[in-house]
């Protein structure tokens, strides 16, 4: 009975042990370049689909993770800040399988999107430590800093700001956030010619920092669906660039737009101001905007 019962205990006792072993593998996984961008977003983005728009300044970081045992051996990434004390889980386990927000496994890149609960009007640029563990609770970490707009990197700048900010001084060590033009301060116009099948946009933007555009379109019915994206390099976009203080105005054809034959109408777009890209380290021929601003929506009349 007795013998039963150690046989029993010593089983259990090697089950938990493998259960819980080291991959044998000291090697901790390495963090790349992490990529980041000040996305400031108009209310209409959220309330057009009957979301409450808490916030309108996020952090954007895309990355890539590599560990010599595959991404399966990933436990923990964690981006945290020593000055706020704000702390974010990137990656995670839940019952043995990673929680992610975005992963394209072809390319081995994450994403992830964050905002301030203490401030939703601000995110801080600097002192910022990406941590990421493996299984073996090996860990590497990696120093953050947001971009300034064109990627440069900021020396004395603190923090990225929207209008509403309300704290002292943002012109100290702050940087505003890309502008995200209105309907009415920026003159936007969206209308369409059935019979030459294009669509004419209209804008002017008041941020010298926009030196390129990207036009995000949605359908309406049945409610409010994005559809496609029109990129900053397409032919007729890359034909009428932002010239600052003039008015930008674009003859786009339907025939230049991507979008599922099943989506018969596109009512409303929103106009994308960015400033000028990075080559990325991590995609062959993908550049990365630093400061992004999202328009207004804008209906078709």
């Amino acid at each position: 009975m007795h013998r039963g019962l150690l046989s029993v205990s010593l089983s259990v006792l090697v089950a938990l042990l493998s259960a819980c072993e080291k991959t044998g593998d000291k090697t901790p996984p390495q963090i790349s370049r992490v990529y980041t961008q000040a996305l400031h977003v108009h209310p209409s983005y959220e309330e057009k689909a009957g979301n409450t728009a808490n916030y309108a300044l996020y952090g954007k970081f895309e990355y890539r993770i590599t560990d010599p045992q595959g991404v399966d051996d990933i436990n923990r990434v964690v981006l945290s800040n020593r000055n706020n004390g704000l702390e974010y889980t990137f990656i995670q386990r839940s019952n043995g399988r990673l929680i992610l927000e975005t992963y394209d496994p072809a390319l081995n890149v994450f994403g992830n999107t964050i905002a301030n609960p203490q401030d939703s009007t601000r995110i801080d640029l600097q002192n910022w430590i990406m941590t990421a563990n493996d299984l073996s609770l090996y860990s590497t970490s990696r120093r953050v800093t947001f971009a300034l707009p064109d990627g440069d990197m900021p020396s004395t700048e603190g923090f990225v700001y929207t209008p509403d900010y309300a704290g002292d001084g943002p012109g100290e060590d702050g940087i505003p956030a890309m502008e995200l033009m209105t309907i009415a301060d920026n003159n936007l116009v969206f209308t369409e010619d059935t019979m030459t099948q294009t669509f004419r946009i209209e804008f002017q933007t008041t941020d010298a920092r926009a030196k390129n555009y990207a036009l995000w379109f949605y359908t309406l019915n049945p409610g409010v669906t994005p559809v496609t994206i029109v990129k900053h390099d397409s032919p007729s976009i890359a034909s009428n660039p932002i010239v600052f203080g003039q008015n930008t105005t674009l003859t786009l054809p339907w025939s230049e737009i991507d979008y599922d034959a099943g989506v018969q109408f596109l009512e409303g777009v929103h106009i994308v101001l960015l400033d000028e890209p990075v080559e990325s380290e991590l995609v062959n021929d993908r550049k990365w905007f630093s400061y992004v601003g999202v328009s207004e929506f804008v209906e078709l009349p």
